[in-house]
């Protein structure tokens, strides 16, 4: 009997080690993001040329990384995927976005697999959105 009471106790202080170290190893870090596009894409509230506000992005998805996030797969930088979506829904024609933002965060499905793979395999929710302009057409709106 009290093998068993100790093979129980023995799991639960293993599972508390592992969500503590879980969380201990998913903790902060910063992330730089890098990109090399040809349209400006700034933070700010306007363009360097006069332009008008043609529409707006806004994006939820996941990127995924090897090595504790070293290495990215899928590309989804912020910068790149709200390039992406604007020219998606506007075409290649537009020249930048404004009062961009962008966030990196772990819901409860990105923790779960960070766990149990997170050394080899991590992932990360990646939201972005922002003002969408081209230039001409007026004053920067």
């Amino acid at each position: 009997m009290s093998s068993i009471v100790a093979a129980s106790s023995a799991r639960r202080g293993a599972l508390v080690a592992l969500l503590c170290s879980a969380f201990a190893l998913s903790g902060c870090h910063v992330m730089h993001h890098k990109y090399e596009g040809s349209r400006v894409i700034t933070p700010g509230t306007t363009l360097p040329q006069a332009s008008t506000k043609i529409g707006e992005v806004d994006g939820r998805k996941k990127s995924f990384y090897l090595i504790f996030g070293l290495i990215p797969i899928n590309g989804n930088s912020g910068p790149d995927y709200a390039d992406k979506l604007a020219v998606d829904d506007y075409g290649s024609d537009y020249d930048g976005i404004t009062h961009f933002e962008m966030s990196e965060e772990m819901d409860a499905i990105d923790v779960i697999v960070n766990i149990f793979v997170g050394i080899i395999f991590s992932m990360m929710t990646v939201e972005v959105e922002g003002d969408v302009h081209q230039y001409g057409g007026g004053g920067n709106s």
